[in-house]
């Protein structure tokens, strides 16, 4: 499992929430109930395993613990929205 305190250092922001968890049904189920919530911040959810992860228009995959990582980002960038397109770019 992905070590929180270990995502925390490497980051370059203090500003960041990290969840970490072994199996998880996805993480962005978990985020969309984070941000209906109420949760303002910024933060990023790991899991090694999911059991209802979805893809790419919403398709389902079927998600192996096998060393692999699953993760949402959820950031609050102070950029233009027709600037958006690049955030997808920059974090592959």
């Amino acid at each position: 499992m992905l070590n929180k305190n270990e995502i925390i250092n490497h980051l370059r922001t203090e500003n960041v929430k990290v969840f970490c968890y072994d199996e998880i049904e996805s993480t962005s189920t978990l985020a969309r109930q984070l941000i209906n919530g109420g949760e303002t911040s910024q933060f990023i959810i790991t899991s090694d395993k999911q059991t209802g992860g979805r893809g790419r228009n919403g398709k389902c995959f079927y998600s192996l613990n096998d060393g692999s990582v699953y993760m949402s980002v959820v950031l609050h960038p102070n950029i233009e929205f027709t600037d958006a397109v690049g955030i997808t770019t920059a974090a592959a």
